[in-house]
């Protein structure tokens, strides 16, 4: 038992640091950067694909890391439900090339929600 409530502090602890690697991909300057990508990729928005991305994996490590026993932390789904917002809402007025998108909103609920959901089902799912 001891080891397990050590393997869920490690994955809780990733999860918040994961968190703010999320504000510092999402704030850091944009460096104009001219990377040449391959046509099939052009179709799907790759920044969009990387906010689903970093919400998905936060969101995973998270659930994965609570014991279904506990009372749910009502704090850190707040933090996820501010932070959404709050990092266009930055973006936006920091000026740093970096631009707000309803978009890229929409991107980290449907990966926040993704990430929920299968984690979820594959804790109820296992054993």
């Amino acid at each position: 038992m001891n080891k397990q409530r050590t393997k869920i502090r490690i994955v809780r602890a990733s999860a918040y640091l994961w968190g703010l690697f999320c504000f510092f991909l999402l704030l850091k300057p944009n460096l104009k950067s001219t990377v040449v990508l391959p046509q099939w990729l052009i179709i799907f928005p790759v920044d969009k694909i990387v906010h689903f991305t970093l919400w998905f994996i936060w969101i995973s490590l998270y659930e994965y890391s609570k014991p279904s026993v506990f009372i749910k932390p009502l704090y850190f789904y707040l933090w996820v439900v501010i932070s959404i917002p709050l990092s266009e809402w930055l973006q936006y007025y920091m000026n740093w090339g970096r631009t707000a998108d309803f978009f890229d909103i929409l991107a980290d609920v449907i990966g926040l929600l993704f990430g929920l959901l299968i984690t979820r089902f594959l804790k109820n799912k296992a054993p």
